[in-house]
C-alpha cells in the first residue's frame, strides 16, 4: 500500500469517527430535514412582558417596562424601543422544529455542551404576569437557519429557527436608545452654548411664547434657525458608546478642557448637558461627547458639532421688524411729504393726513409686505448711545405702527417703529442705509434698494378709483391738443351727435371715464410734470356737468408700456400722475384725438 492510500484511509477514518460522536451526542442530526412543531412559547404575550434580562459571556442587560416604555436598569439608561419590541416579536414567534432528549439527568452539563448549552451563548429571562420564562440559548445546528435551545421547566433541548440571533443583544450597550435627547428631555424652554467664539442663550419669552436671545446679547432670535437648531438635537444620533467608567481619563478624548459645551434647561432645572471633545484617530466625521447626566462618553456626528460652532448672529433674526397687519390700526409716516393711514374697526384703511381720500387696499397691504420682507445684511453696531453718525438722530424717514385697543379712546400704543438714515452708502456698502427699530439699541445695514418699495408720499397709498360720476350728468366734453379745439356739447335729449354710432361711443366713453381707475401711481406735483412728457402744451380732456359741479381735467403725456401717462388734480391741490388704462386710451384715440406719438 503506497503512502497516499494511507493517507486518504486515515482521514477517512477520522472522519467517520467525528460523525459517530456527533450522531451519538445530538441525536437530533440524525433525523434529516426537521418539521416545525408550532410556536415554542404559544402563550407568549409580547405586551405583558415586564421585565426581560439577557445574560451573555461577558456582560448582562436588563430592562423594565414603566408606563408603557421600557427602560434600561443594567446598566441604568434610556432603551431602544424598537431594538426590544423587535426582540419580543421574534421570541414570541420562536418554531419548534424538534426536541432532543438528554437522558436521565437533563443538567447534565457534559450533555449540555454538545448543543452550546453550558454555559449558553445568551440566557434569556422575561418577567410575564404569574411567573418568569427562561430561555437559554445554544449553539447553530448543522442546518441551515436553527439552532440549540433549552426553555426552562422543559425536558431536554429544543431545536428552533435561529431568527432570535439578529436580535439579541452583544454587548451591554446593544439596546442603548442612539438618540442624544431621550423624551424626558425633548421639551426644554433654554439652550445654552459655550463654543470657542463665546456663549449663546436662548430662551422662551414667557409674554410671546416665542424664541429671543439673551447672550451675549439681548435681541430678537431668528425663529427658523433656532427650530433648526432644536430639530437638529432633537433627531441627534449617538454614532457609538465608549466608555461608562466616571473615573476615565479625559485627556485622551479631549475631554480635560472641552472645546464646546451645550445645555437645555426647562423653567430653570438642568435637563440635558454634553461637552464635546477631539475627533477620533482617522474619523474627522465624529467627536468625542460626554453625557454629563451620565458621566458617560460617546462618539457623536461632527456636524453637531459645527452647528453649535457657528457665530451668535447665525440665530439672530434677520428681519428688521415683524408688524402683523391685522393688529395695526394707524400708520405714521415721517418723510419730506409726512401722511397718516388709519382705519376704524370694521372699515377699510384710508388717509387722514395731509388729505382724506381712500387709500388702495392693494397698496397698503404692499406696505405691510415691504416692511416684513425688510432684510438685515449687516448687524452693524448692538449698543449705540449716539445715532447721530448713523443719520439716525434726525433720521431720513420713519415708519410708526400704531394700536388701538380700545376704540372708545384715542390713545394709541406704538407697536413698531423703524428709522432710516439718508445715506446710501452705510459702513462702507454701496446701496446700503442704516437702520433701527424702536426699542433697540443696535444700528443695522439695510438694501437701500428694499427701502424704496416702502411708500414715501399719501398719493402712493390713494384709491386707484381716481373718481366716479354719472355719466348722464355730463354736459359738455372739450378737447384741446396743440391749436386746436373740439367742442362737444350735449343736447337735454342726451344727443351727442346726430350720427348714432358715434353717439353711442361717446357714451360709452363718458361711462368708462366716470369709472376711471388707475393702472398706478407714478408721481405728484408740478415739478414731477416734464420727465412724464407733461407740460403746457399737452392734450387734455375737460368734462362738465349740468349741476354745474367742478369740472373735472385730464392731461395727457408720453406713452408707457401699459398706457399713457395723465395728470389729474385732486385733494392734494396738485396734479397727480397715474398710467392711464391703455384699453380705455385706445376709445380716445379713435374718437377724440389723433394718435399718441410714443416715446
Amino acid at each position: 500500500m503506497n503512502n497516499r492510500s494511507t493517507t486518504f484511509l486515515v482521514a477517512l477514518a477520522i472522519g467517520l469517527l467525528g460523525l459517530v460522536f456527533v450522531a451519538d451526542r445530538a441525536p437530533l442530526v440524525r433525523t434529516g430535514s426537521l418539521v416545525p412543531m408550532g410556536k415554542l412559547l404559544p402563550g407568549l404575550d409580547a405586551s405583558g412582558v415586564s421585565e426581560i434580562s439577557v445574560r451573555g459571556s461577558n456582560f448582562v442587560v436588563r430592562a423594565v417596562r414603566s408606563e408603557g416604555l421600557w427602560k434600561l436598569t443594567s446598566p441604568d439608561y434610556p432603551a431602544s424601543q424598537n431594538a426590544i419590541g423587535q426582540f419580543l416579536g421574534v421570541v414570541s414567534e420562536l418554531e419548534r422544529r424538534a426536541s432532543v432528549p438528554l437522558g436521565s439527568d437533563d443538567s447534565d452539563e457534559h450533555g449540555l455542551g454538545a448543543f452550546g448549552l453550558a454555559p449558553p451563548t445568551a440566557a434569556v429571562s422575561l418577567e410575564i404576569p404569574g411567573g418568569a420564562i427562561q430561555l437559554d440559548i445554544g449553539a447553530e445546528t448543522l442546518l441551515e437557519g436553527e439552532l440549540y435551545s433549552r426553555l426552562g421547566g422543559e425536558p431536554g433541548v429544543q431545536v428552533v429557527n435561529d431568527a432570535i440571533l439578529d436580535f439579541l443583544p452583544v454587548a451591554a450597550t446593544s439596546w442603548r436608545s442612539t438618540a442624544l435627547l431621550d423624551s424626558g428631555t425633548l421639551e426644554f424652554d433654554q439652550v445654552t452654548i459655550t463654543n470657542p467664539i463665546g456663549a449663546l442663550e436662548l430662551v422662551v419669552d414667557p409674554e410671546t411664547q416665542l424664541w429671543k436671545m439673551t447672550r451675549p446679547i439681548a435681541a430678537r432670535a431668528d425663529l427658523f434657525a433656532v427650530n433648526a437648531l432644536i430639530q437638529t438635537l432633537r433627531t441627534a444620533r449617538v454614532e457609538g458608546f465608549v466608555t461608562d467608567d466616571p473615573a476615565v481619563a479625559f485627556e485622551p478624548f479631549g475631554l480635560d478642557a472641552p472645546s464646546s459645551s451645550l445645555g437645555l434647561s426647562r423653567a430653570g432645572v438642568p435637563v440635558f448637558g454634553i461637552q464635546f471633545g477631539g475627533s477620533p484617530t482617522n474619523q474627522p466625521g465624529q467627536v468625542f461627547a460626554q453625557l454629563q447626566s451620565r458621566s458617560n462618553i460617546v462618539v457623536v456626528s461632527a456636524g453637531l458639532l459645527d452647528m453649535l460652532r457657528r457665530p451668535h448672529t447665525t440665530y439672530r433674526d434677520h428681519s428688521l421688524a415683524t408688524v402683523s397687519p391685522a393688529a395695526v390700526d394707524r400708520v405714521e409716516v415721517r418723510t419730506r411729504e409726512p401722511f397718516v393711514l388709519e382705519r376704524e374697526p370694521g372699515k377699510p384703511w384710508r388717509i387722514v393726513e395731509p388729505f382724506a381720500a381712500a387709500a388702495d387696499p392693494e397698496a397698503v397691504r404692499s406696505l405691510f409686505e415691504s416692511v416684513n420682507r425688510l432684510r438685515i445684511v449687516e448687524f452693524t453696531r448692538d449698543i449705540v448711545d449716539d445715532f447721530a453718525p448713523y443719520g439716525l438722530e434726525t433720521p431720513d424717514r420713519r415708519y410708526s405702527f400704531f394700536s388701538r385697543e380700545d376704540s372708545q379712546v384715542s390713545t394709541n400704543t406704538l407697536l413698531a417703529r423703524i428709522d432710516f438714515s439718508g445715506n446710501q452708502i452705510a459702513g462702507g456698502r454701496v446701496d446700503t442705509v442704516f437702520a433701527r427699530c424702536q426699542g433697540e439699541s443696535s444700528v443695522y445695514t439695510v438694501p437701500y434698494g428694499d427701502t424704496l418699495q416702502l411708500p414715501r408720499a399719501a398719493y402712493e397709498l390713494r384709491d386707484k378709483q381716481v373718481w366716479r360720476f354719472d355719466a348722464a350728468a355730463v354736459a359738455r366734453c372739450i378737447v384741446e391738443e396743440a391749436s386746436a379745439t373740439n367742442v362737444w356739447d350735449r343736447t337735454e335729449e342726451g344727443v351727442w351727435t346726430g350720427d348714432l354710432v358715434l353717439n353711442a361711443r361717446m357714451e360709452e366713453v363718458m361711462h368708462r371715464v366716470g369709472d376711471l381707475r388707475a393702472v398706478s401711481w407714478k408721481a405728484k406735483g408740478r415739478g414731477s410734470l416734464a420727465p412724464y412728457g407733461l407740460g403746457a402744451a399737452s392734450a387734455r380732456m375737460i368734462i362738465e356737468f349740468k349741476n354745474g359741479e367742478t369740472p373735472r381735467v385730464l392731461e395727457f403725456g408720453r406713452e408707457s408700456g401699459r398706457g399713457p401717462y395723465v395728470a389729474v388734480t385732486l385733494e392734494e391741490a396738485e396734479p397727480v400722475i397715474f398710467v392711464f388704462p391703455n384699453e380705455l386710451a385706445a376709445y380716445l384715440k379713435r374718437d377724440f384725438f389723433p394718435p399718441v406719438k410714443p416715446e
